[in-house]
């Protein structure tokens, strides 16, 4: 069961416009920030956080192998 945080969390992520992300603009994103702060606290909910934003970075830069996708991974396999 999600907490109120992690419903917060994920839906204040969206798809902003602009230049396509990278490895570096990934971890200054707040969301990810938001995401290692939940996994200090509740596992799952920094998976779904995360979820949420794999689906949106992947949605932009279009292949999971793309360099801004490493942050991401490495975090999701941290909460596992």
């Amino acid at each position: 069961m999600a907490s109120a945080s992690s419903s917060a969390a994920t839906s204040a992520v969206a798809t902003p416009a602009g230049p396509s992300p990278n490895y570096f603009s990934v971890q200054e994103d707040p969301n990810y920030e938001a995401a290692k702060k939940l996994l200090q606290s509740s596992t799952e909910d920094c998976m779904e956080c995360v979820q949420v934003m794999m689906t949106s970075t992947l949605e932009r830069v279009g292949e999971d192998t793309h360099p801004a996708m490493a942050p991401l991974f490495y975090l999701y396999g941290t909460a596992l």
